[in-house]
């Protein structure tokens, strides 16, 4: 996914879904991909179902759902699993910047502030342009959107 291969990436999460069905952690893996590959919908879809497969899930499925629920506009959802994953890891730092990305959707600009604020808590020389270059976003215009959300919350270039 990293190398922007999407289709191999998702057809290899495809294929640890069919070596272990009952893997929680395997649809939690595919999820990460199909939301980098613009496939949200079926990303909610099995996100859901490595939560009831895996009722106490470890944090980054709350935040994958949360990240889902997000690029789908979503931002009420978004918000809600992106704290949960916070919960017991306040230093978590991209939970941080899917709640400033949802607040400053919501124009909710003093929460986006402050999730902002988090951000720059948790990784002080934090940029833009250096997590925009790091993301493997196969749809530019969603990437763009993203960071512009993130700008607008008082993150720096």
């Amino acid at each position: 996914m990293f190398k922007r291969r999407h289709n191999e990436a998702i057809k290899e999460g495809e294929r640890a879904i069919d070596l272990n069905p009952n893997g929680a952690e395997a649809y939690a893996c595919l999820v990460l991909v199909l939301i980098y590959s613009d496939e949200t919908e079926l990303a909610l879809k099995l996100i859901k179902r490595a939560l009831r497969l895996n009722p106490i899930p470890p944090p980054h499925y709350y935040f994958w759902l949360g990240a889902a629920y997000r690029i789908e506009e979503q931002y009420e959802k978004a918000i809600q699993h992106l704290k949960k994953a916070l919960i017991d890891n306040p230093d978590l730092l991209t939970p941080y910047l899917h709640l400033t990305a949802s607040y400053s959707s919501l124009n909710r600009t003093e929460e986006a502030h402050k999730a902002a604020e988090e951000v720059l808590r948790i990784q002080p020389d934090f940029s833009l342009e250096f997590w925009a270059n790091t993301l493997p976003s196969k749809n530019q215009e969603k990437l763009d959107k993203y960071i512009d959300v993130l700008r607008k919350a008082g993150l720096p270039e």
